[in-house]
């Protein structure tokens, strides 16, 4: 026992939270996800709080915790997966455990324990909600809360082993997955599919709202929706839906007693299986293959092309990012996700209903049009400042920086690769989704030019004003991708210098109460003269700062 606590301790402190000294960054982006979560949490009270009123009428509102209980496993199940996966086989140090005087129960007990601690994030978000808002409607007492602590803290055990067993049996014979960082990119892209239609539908869920004739069709069937087959997809917590619903009673402690027993026996059954297909397949999981490929004459003509030395740095920024799951996650698909949620969650609330007709009706209204060009700068210049690819360029040398400094190229090449690289795939990502929502408003193209424009200018500016700021602040310090991206607060610095310029130019577009044109001009002017100070300043001040570095 004492091995596999200490085992543990070791892959806490390994992680990328624990690893973080800067105390200061890691509580601002505690408060910052907390924040961030709020709106979700939000709603699933609102959805609780109806679901909870309309049951009651039918003398049904413990089914709200059944289902409530089962949609939290389903979510473990599918998030932890993807964690399972790279916590198991794709960790830094995983084969060098394996030859330490450690037995196979003890290594397998503190990585799934590692990835139970994670699920509570999980929990915390869904299942707390449920909890404490039954409870107060409900009127339970103290045994309710103690019932509701034991079962959020086993709670994750079931579907875990269940998602444990299926990628151990997946990785045990197939060799496909073998590739890390692909399977990484992989399993964040499909996370982001998981979760956009999620956070969508709970949204739509909770501003339309469900009338109580709607729930009492869910709880009968007549929805055409098996409420039955969703609380018992995970056995455990039919038990313990059971032992909170009647918490006042014998009953409730007979089925906590019950969904005890079944995670112990789930706990049991990892650890056989485990020891079984495990370690079968994580030996030799960082073994990497390549491909043998004979070049023709032309080909080979075509890599032995000459060059700029801008251009080749670009490529070079652009491949790097490409090949590195955080930055694909975080500066790529995030690029599109975002923008989408924000959109998304304006159509699946309703909201867009109202506003597509009057923006479409009143094209030809100069007040209307000068709106949207100021709503797109401060649509651009936060979703620009919110992109950490410009504003981690320089972070993500990490401690090869130095190397650049022995390169035959001038420093103010290799900052602009990074502006470029970076102005290169905002562009393309905002590409995707602009031109979806000037087709849905129906903008003629002289506005919806002007609004290209605009992004171009604005786009410049965030990857400038980016650069600049990782320059004065780089994080070098890192041990991984991911802390170099995900731990950086210039990113944050960005979009708060983006907030405050954009508030002022707004504010002052406002109160000149231009016509469209004049309006277009001023942005535009405005945007264009501090993408040339800025490039000034990093052309002069940046590359002395970047020179300092060491």
């Amino acid at each position: 026992m004492s091995k596999y606590i200490s085992l543990l301790k070791v892959f806490l402190k390994s992680t990328e939270t624990m690893k973080n000294k800067n105390k200061k960054s890691l509580i601002s982006l505690v408060v910052l996800l907390i924040i961030g979560m709020l709106p979700l949490v939000k709603n699933i009270i609102d959805i609780i709080n109806k679901g909870y009123d309309a049951l009651s009428l039918i003398n049904q509102q413990g089914i709200i915790v059944s289902l409530g209980l089962s949609f939290v496993s389903v979510m473990i199940f599918f998030f932890g997966s993807f964690y399972i996966l790279n916590s198991f086989y794709f960790s830094e140090s995983i084969e060098s455990i394996l030859y330490l005087p450690l037995k196979q129960s003890q290594i397998l007990g503190a990585k799934f324990t590692l990835v139970v601690i994670y699920q509570y994030i999980i929990q915390g978000v869904f299942a707390l909600p449920l909890i404490i808002v039954y409870g107060i409607k409900a009127n339970e007492g103290i045994i309710y809360y103690i019932y509701s602590l034991i079962i959020f803290l086993i709670n994750p055990i079931v579907p875990l082993v269940i998602a444990s067993i299926i990628v151990m049996f997946i990785m045990k014979f197939s060799n496909t997955f073998k590739n890390k960082d692909r399977i990484k990119t992989f399993s964040g892209i499909l996370l982001f599919i998981i979760i956009l239609p999620l956070t969508m539908y709970i949204q739509k869920l909770a501003q339309k709202g469900i009338s109580p004739k709607e729930f009492q069709n869910l709880v009968k069937g007549s929805s055409g929706f098996n409420l039955d087959v969703i609380s018992n997809l995970f056995l455990s917590s039919k038990f313990a839906s059971l032992s909170l619903i009647n918490s006042k009673n014998i009953s409730g402690i007979l089925n906590l007693a019950v969904f005890i027993l079944i995670n112990l026996l789930f706990i049991a059954l990892f650890t056989w299986v485990g020891e079984k297909l495990y370690f079968k397949g994580v030996i030799g999981i960082s073994a990497v293959s390549s491909k043998r490929k004979r070049l023709n004459k032309k080909e080979i003509e075509k890599l032995s092309l000459k060059k700029s030395k801008l251009r080749a740095y670009v490529e070079k920024e652009i491949k790097l990012i490409f090949r590195t799951p955080p930055y694909v996650l975080n500066g790529v698909i995030s690029g599109v996700i975002l923008p989408v949620i924000f959109i998304g969650s304006m159509i699946f609330g309703g909201d867009m209903k109202d506003i597509i007709p009057s923006i479409s009706g009143n094209l030809y209204d100069s007040g209307m049009v000068s709106f949207i060009f100021i709503i797109s700068l401060g649509i651009f210049l936060f979703l620009g400042a919110m992109n950490p690819l410009s504003s981690t360029g320089v972070s993500r040398e990490g401690s090869s920086i130095y190397l650049n400094k022995y390169m035959p190229v001038n420093y103010e090449t290799i900052l602009m690769s990074k502006v470029i690289s970076s102005f290169i795939i905002e562009g393309i990502t905002t590409l995707i989704w602009i031109i979806p929502v000037f087709i849905v408003l129906k903008l003629p193209i002289t506005i919806s030019l002007s609004i290209l424009l605009i992004s171009i200018v604005t786009i410049i500016f965030s990857n400038l004003i980016g650069t600049v700021i990782d320059l004065n602040f780089p994080k070098l310090n890192w041990d991984n991708e991911q802390e170099a991206i995900k731990k950086n607060l210039n990113p944050f610095i960005n979009l708060f210098l983006s907030i405050i310029i954009g508030g002022i130019i707004i504010y002052s577009s406002y109160k000149f109460n231009l016509d469209s044109l004049y309006t277009f001009i001023y942005i535009f002017s405005i945007i264009l003269i501090l993408d040339i100070v800025v490039y000034f300043l990093l052309k002069t001040k940046g590359q002395k700062l970047f020179e300092s570095i060491k």
